[in-house]
C-alpha cells in the first residue's frame, strides 16, 4: 500500500505532525470508500496528503470495513 508523500509545500515550511484517519472499504471489493480524519495533524495540506495515499489502498476481498491509520510526518535532516 502507498505511503502517504510528503507534500512539497509543508516540506518547505516545515510542517511537521501526526494524524489519525479511518479508512473504509467496501469488503467485496477491497476499495476504499471513504476516509474521514479522527485526529488532525493540525495542517490541512498533511491531512489531504493522507487521505489521497489512503483512498489509493486496496485490501484483499473479505470481511474488513474499517481500519484504524496513523500516520506521522516528520522531518529529518
Amino acid at each position: 500500500m502507498p505511503r502517504p508523500t510528503y507534500p512539497v509545500e509543508a516540506r518547505a515550511q516545515h510542517i511537521t505532525g501526526r494524524g489519525v484517519y479511518d479508512v473504509y472499504i467496501n469488503p467485496p471489493t477491497g476499495v476504499v470508500t471513504r476516509v474521514t480524519v479522527v485526529q488532525s495533524t493540525g495542517s490541512k495540506i498533511l491531512d489531504d496528503a493522507a487521505a489521497n495515499a489512503f483512498r489509493r489502498w486496496r485490501a484483499q476481498p473479505g470481511k474488513l470495513s474499517r481500519l484504524r491509520v496513523p500516520c506521522n510526518f516528520w522531518l529529518t535532516r
